[in-house]
């Protein structure tokens, strides 16, 4: 499959422990690289694609062979994207990120994973968020440098690359007390 299918399958018959749930731990994201976020009006959907080769993410869930995740919100209400674009720094070709915080409420979830990071921020709204985790066979084994590179086809994580996902978690809206 390819990454862009997740916008339109789901895939919630993959391992994926509660209690290890990376959507309730907001550190684990921590150094991961976002490369692209999408909407898909049609299906009222939005997706964050991450590097996660450098992040937390593999060794705390003791899966070492992850390469990249993503996150499908369904449902989506709301998307807020703000760069301040700062004079003599270049644009940014990846964004790192910081702690991801998210926050259920009783209508959904809502995911912040830059929190104005080199004045970059992100903010999407959504019923529920599907994060999975998995390979994508065509990349290397390094993770590059993304300063170094101009052009990082290949190199990193794109929507139109084969995925295997291996695992999945989900979060919605909170319990009612």
């Amino acid at each position: 499959m390819k990454l862009s299918d997740l916008f339109l399958h789901q895939i919630l018959d993959l391992p994926g422990k509660p209690e290890h749930n990376p959507l309730t731990i907001g550190w684990i994201f921590e150094d991961a690289q976002l490369l692209d976020v999408r909407i898909d009006v049609l299906h009222s959907s939005a997706g964050a694609l991450f590097e996660i080769r450098s992040s937390y993410l593999p060794g705390e869930l003791n899966i070492q062979s992850l390469n990249c995740g993503v996150m499908i919100f369904r449902k989506t209400t709301g998307v807020m994207w703000e760069k301040i674009t700062r004079r003599g720094f270049p644009d940014q070709m990846v964004w790192e990120v910081g702690e991801c915080h998210i926050e259920q409420s009783a209508t959904g979830v809502e995911v912040n994973p830059l929190r104005d990071n080199n004045g970059m921020d992100l903010l999407i709204k959504a019923e529920s968020v599907e994060f999975y985790a998995g390979r994508l066979p065509a990349l290397p084994d390094d993770i590059p440098s993304y300063p170094d590179h101009k052009d990082v086809a290949g190199l990193v994580p794109g929507w139109d690359m084969d995925f295997s996902p291996t695992n999945v978690w989900t979060l919605g809206p909170a319990p009612k007390r």
